[in-house]
Order: C-alpha cells, then structure tokens, then sequence
C-alpha cells in the first residue's frame, strides 16, 4: 500500500537513509521539521514495515509512505511523528499542547 502526499512551500525535503525519517529544511538548510519514528500499525496493533520515499511532481516534490501491508487487518494506524524545530503559527499552538491531536501514544 503506499500513501502520496504532494509537498509544496518553502521548506526542502531530505530523507535520512533509513526511510524512516523525514527533515523538511529551511533555505539556510537547517531542519525546520522532523518526521520520524514512522510506525504503522493494524486493527489487532500489530506492527507492519513502512518507510518513506520522495519523487518530483508537477508542482514540487512527493512524498510516499509505502506498507508492506499484506497481511494486515485493516484499518491501519500511519503514525509518524512530527516536531517542530522552530515554532511558527499553527505547529505552535500543537506544540504547546504535547503534539499533534490523535497521535498513538505508548
């Protein structure tokens, strides 16, 4: 199974080798946000591979999580974490509250 998102503004993508890991940079090239810790999970909580992926698009780069979801008993639980390097407008306020709503904690 993959998910594509389509990656638009000012920040750049960078995958860490692990394609598990995803720096969105600022110009000056320091990492403005950090998904990482990517997990996915079926209905029964069992943990399924997944990772990250970038490819150009029309309009900036793609990002795709591909799930060896093969066996999975749907539906699926995609949690990447997200944090915010430097706060700015909405990641602000989520920060301040411990995250993003509905994250999987534990």
């Amino acid at each position: 199974m993959e998910l594509t998102f389509a990656l638009r503004g000012s920040l750049r993508p960078e995958l860490d080798g692990d394609g598990r890991t995803l720096r969105l940079k600022d110009a000056g090239g320091q990492t403005a946000l950090l998904y990482d810790q990517l997990a996915v999970y079926d209905a029964t909580g069992r943990s399924l591979p997944a990772q990250f992926s970038l490819s150009p698009g029309s309009e900036g780069e793609r990002l795709h999580i591909t799930i060896d979801a093969a066996e999975a008993v749907y539906p699926l639980t995609v949690d990447p974490i997200l944090h915010g390097m430097y706060c700015t407008g909405i990641l602000c306020a989520l920060g301040a509250r411990g995250g993003l709503p509905g994250r999987r904690r534990g």
